[in-house]
């Protein structure tokens, strides 16, 4: 395995799988539901990291779960922490607020895009450059949520 230095994570040595769920919230709900459902092994990550990862041991491919904790920075440094270490692809998994008149509470929504409006994204792209997801990623979770 090929070194990779990211010291401000302090978890140089994390191997993360090349799928991963992102949490951004739900510690006490979310993560424990989705670790009990598909087994999970805790991965030790650096004591000075709130972040939580679980390797799943029942999905059906080398994937993971990460706790990020709430807010753009957060979630931003939690994904580079994972992409520089191997994951490839990535779902964020968490709620959001809706103004279609169509949508009702407890609706699942498969976004194709985003607005980026938080600070954090500017530092990787600007503005102007659109916010889209991976048609094909999205496309899978969209014929999942269907079954």
């Amino acid at each position: 395995m090929v070194h990779r230095d990211f010291g401000h994570a302090n978890n140089p040595d994390f191997d993360c799988p090349p799928s991963l769920i992102l949490l951004p919230f739900g510690r006490r709900s979310y993560l424990p539901a989705i670790v009990s459902k598909f087994g999970g092994i805790e991965v030790e990550l650096d004591e000075t990291t709130d972040r939580l990862v679980f390797n799943l041991t029942s999905a059906p491919g080398p994937l993971a779960v990460m706790y990020s904790g709430m807010g753009g920075p957060a979630v931003a440094n939690a994904l580079e922490m994972a992409a520089v270490n191997g994951a490839n692809r990535v779902v964020l998994f968490g709620a959001c607020g809706g103004v279609g008149t169509d949508l009702a509470v407890g609706d699942l929504i498969v976004a194709s895009g985003g607005v980026r409006g938080e600070g954090t994204s500017r530092y990787y792209a600007p503005l102007e450059f659109p916010a889209a997801f991976n048609v094909e990623l999205t496309f899978e979770l969209l014929q999942g949520a269907r079954t």
